[in-house]
Order: C-alpha cells, then structure tokens, then sequence
C-alpha cells in the first residue's frame, strides 16, 4: 500500500480557493480569485448583474475548509455556507 505524500500548506490554501471559486461559479455567481497581497479577501464574489457582492476569504487544509464572508453591507447578499468537511 502505498502513502500518499500531503500537500505543502500553500498549496493547499490556494486548492481550496479554486475549490470555492469553481462552487460559487457552478452555483450561478461570478468568483474572482484576487492576488496574494489582497489583505483579508480571496475571492471577490456577485450576482450576474453585479448588484450585489461579497469579498470571501477562505481557510483550507488537507481536512477541512472555512469559508468567512468579509463584513460588508452586502455580505448578507450571497448564500455562503461550508462546501466540504
């Protein structure tokens, strides 16, 4: 039987934003992954029209993910709950 080797930490971060982009995307909104040095945010998140948006950041390791919607005024506009266990 062989072992599976783990993931480094940052790969596994960057596996579970994509993870959440791809859900988010499958679901009907529009996911944009944001670069590296955007403090506290991920994925900026919307309606198809726009109207409504949310900045997402995600917590991922090899077990688990924690999906945090930013505070904001529009936070409460997309349905964000935990996609995996």
């Amino acid at each position: 039987m062989t072992q599976r080797s783990r993931l480094s930490t940052g790969l596994s971060g960057v596996a579970g934003e994509y993870f959440v982009a791809a859900e988010l995307s499958r679901r009907g909104y529009v996911a944009s992954l944001t670069l590296r040095n955007t403090r506290g945010i991920d994925i900026l998140a919307s309606n198809t029209d726009a109207t409504r948006s949310v900045g997402i950041q995600v917590k991922a390791n090899q077990v688990s993910l924690l999906i945090n919607p930013s505070a904001s005024e529009s936070a409460s506009s997309l349905p964000v709950q935990a996609l995996a266990a």
